[in-house]
């Protein structure tokens, strides 16, 4: 019996210093494309740190996660390419629909768009965007987005 089981990656966001976050980043999606993973996940984080008092929840720096995809998408051509959840409220509807629409080009078909409302008041706090609307704001973006039938892996960018 045929499995359609996939394995994703997530290259890890912490770095020794003086290594190029992109070039590492790049050369593990490689990498994985090689050793036969099915997609490559980035992180969608405005700030470096995020928490309650009851404890930090990550503590790390990322780069912008839809430039990162890109790079990635640049650079393979096998393996899925997506965010672990693109955060919608924090972008806007119309220019996020043809920024996922250009890397779903470059790609040829392996993006993935898992999406989220975002929940670090924090992050709402410094982009300016009112937390209490993300659910709205999330409605909008998903009625400007286009939308595909055919999933990555049934396009043949994932092993079957």
């Amino acid at each position: 019996m045929a499995s359609n089981y996939r394995i994703g990656f997530r290259p890890f966001p912490w770095l020794p210093a003086g290594k190029d976050l992109f070039e590492v980043h790049i050369e593990m999606a490689v990498e994985a494309e090689r050793l036969g993973f099915d997609g490559v996940f980035t992180v969608d984080r405005m700030l470096a740190t995020a928490g309650t008092t009851a404890g930090m929840v990550y503590l790390s720096t990322a780069p912008e996660v839809l430039v990162t995809l890109s790079a990635l998408a640049a650079r393979t051509s096998r393996i899925c390419v997506a965010p672990l959840v693109l955060v919608l409220p924090f972008r806007n509807p119309v220019q996020l629909a043809k920024i996922t629409a250009s890397l779903d080009l470059l790609s040829k078909g392996r993006l993935i768009l898992p999406v989220g409302q975002g929940w670090n008041a924090a992050e709402f706090g410094v982009l300016g965007v009112n937390q209490k609307q993300a659910a709205g704001r999330m409605e909008e973006t998903i009625a400007h987005s286009p939308r595909r039938e055919i999933s990555c892996a049934s396009r043949g960018a994932a092993p079957g």
